[in-house]
C-alpha cells in the first residue's frame, strides 16, 4: 500500500509509506486522521504532484515517503 483511505463508519484516515512486499514490508503511516471526503481528494492529488516534482527515477513512493519525510509532506499538502 502507497497510498491507503481507511474508511471506519463515516470516519475516514489516510495513510501513506506502506510496503506490501519483500522482508521490509511494513503498514503505512497514518497521515491524516478524520479529513472530510473532498479534503482527501485534494490531499491525495498534492501527494502525487509532489511526487513526480522530486521523486526521483525509479524510486518507489514509500522509499519518497521515508527520504522526503512526512512532516515536510504534511506541510505542503495538509
Amino acid at each position: 500500500m502507497d497510498i491507503g483511505i481507511m474508511k471506519i463508519k463515516a470516519v475516514y484516515d489516510l495513510y501513506i509509506g506502506g510496503k506490501s512486499k519483500g522482508k521490509d514490508s511494513e503498514a503505512g503511516m497514518l497521515f491524516w486522521g478524520e479529513p472530510f471526503p473532498d479534503q482527501l481528494y485534494t490531499a491525495i492529488c498534492k501527494l502525487i504532484d509532489i511526487y513526480q516534482q522530486n521523486g526521483k527515477k525509479r524510486e518507489a513512493f514509500h522509499e519518497f515517503v521515508n527520504r522526503y519525510g512526512i512532516e515536510n509532506l504534511r506541510s505542503k499538502t495538509i
